[in-house]
């Protein structure tokens, strides 16, 4: 298995759902190992509007990648090496689950069972995009003991909270557990599909779990290329794996 950099394809689904938008392939590179670099851009097809994300065409997928085929999710340790030693070639690396489980939202009211992904503190910042309102997580929210914190989606803004202006610092329940919401996001954003709510994902940097469930998405520097952060990859793979064969 090894590590090839892969369009946002898997990721973007929702974003191809939107009305008007298209994948079209740019172009694709072979290089070496059997490992392929896919990029993609997202645009509206009629009027070739850009993603509403700043350089979208530096985003790429990190993705694994069997010999006998098909691609397999990341586990935390991984993660949490490639986002450590691949740092040459990108500006970020960032992780998230996608969208599966519900949560129970209490906000006054009835509860409602809200559509939850949970992301790595830097998955904002990488994607590019801001909040309407209030801010995105920050360092150290996505480890194990840190505050609870959420941001929502606007869809649930307007429906739960009827678009509050002050609805940043308001306490929420999700599952019985207290969150406290920092930020909004645009109508703009879905990402994942249908995602109500992003929640940090608690990752601890000492994890060995080997266990593949998490999607990893990537920001290319604006000075380096594709081919560069490829060989990067690959060295930072084979490094991962001597790790794990030192470790048993």
């Amino acid at each position: 298995m090894d590590v090839f950099l892969q369009d946002l394809r898997r990721a973007a689904r929702a974003l191809v759902k939107a009305p008007g938008f298209t994948v079209a392939a740019v172009f694709t590179l072979a290089l070496g190992i059997g490992a392929n670099v896919a990029i993609f851009s997202l645009i509206n097809g009629l009027l070739l509007r850009p993603l509403p994300y700043a350089d979208a065409d530096r985003l790429v997928q990190l993705v694994q990648r069997h010999p006998k085929g098909g691609t397999r999710a990341v586990s935390a340790s991984k993660y949490l090496f490639w986002s450590d030693h691949a740092t040459r070639s990108f500006s970020g690396i960032a992780t998230y689950d996608d969208v599966g489980a519900g949560l129970n939202l209490s906000a006054g009211g009835s509860p409602e069972r809200v559509i939850a992904s949970r992301v790595s503190a830097n998955f904002f910042t990488v994607l590019g995009t801001r909040p309407l309102a209030g801010r995105g997580f920050v360092g150290g929210e996505d480890r194990p003991g840190a505050r609870k914190a959420v941001v929502i989606g606007y869809g649930l803004w307007e429906r739960r909270f009827g678009r509050m202006a002050d609805v940043v610092g308001t306490e929420v329940t999700l599952d019985g557990q207290p969150y406290t919401v920092v930020g909004v996001m645009p109508s703009s954003f879905r990402f994942p599909a249908n995602a109500d709510i992003w929640t940090p994902i608690e990752l601890n940097p000492g994890v060995t779990d080997r266990t593949g469930y998490l999607d990893v998405v990537a920001r290319v520097r604006g000075d380096g290329g594709m081919e560069a952060a490829q060989a990067e990859m690959d060295v930072v793979w084979r490094q991962h794996l001597a790790q794990d064969d030192e470790n048993g």
